[in-house]
């Protein structure tokens, strides 16, 4: 396919659009683990003074939560999470296939690497880069795989299903 065709060139997310899902995502998973410490703390576990008596176990607890929601709300919701609902936005494969769940778990994974976020002011973030993953605008690139679908199959014979 010619670089001039790929619906995922055409359709690329802008890095305000990146940073915005950012800072929902964060926003959602803070409101998420507040929830769910107040409700460890109504059963009588005083996760204050755990935490602050054990930062070390608070940082990995944090890392493993924050993975976990972020993966199963791209694997729920097919490259979806609530920042790219509100953004318009879907991750999917380099080749613009829906990411699986392990390509899902490798791209979430990475973003625990540290300073993951200054990754983009280059040209892509380390998780996008890693996992082989790109974060397009939803309705833009489904118009423009319909468009290299049809310029593609000009001149195709159409096959007979035996």
């Amino acid at each position: 396919m010619n670089s001039f065709l790929n619906p995922i060139d055409l359709s690329i997310a802008s890095k305000a659009l990146r940073l915005a899902n950012y800072l929902i995502d964060v926003i959602a998973f803070l409101i998420f683990f507040i929830i769910i410490f107040i409700v460890v703390t109504l059963f009588g576990v005083d996760m204050e003074l755990f935490f602050a008596e054990n930062p070390f176990i608070d940082r990995i607890l944090s890392a493993v939560m924050y993975f976990l929601f972020m993966s199963l709300q791209e694997i729920i919701f097919k490259g979806r999470s609530l920042g790219k609902f509100l953004t318009g936005t879907v991750a999917v494969n380099e080749n613009g296939e829906p990411m699986d769940v392990q390509k899902t778990f490798i791209r979430n994974l990475c973003r625990l690497i540290p300073f993951d976020g200054f990754s983009f002011l280059g040209t892509l973030g380390w998780h996008d880069k890693v996992s082989k993953t790109r974060v397009v605008m939803k309705k833009e690139f489904e118009k423009h795989q319909l468009d290299t679908n049809s310029i593609d199959q000009i001149g195709v014979e159409p096959r007979l299903h035996d």
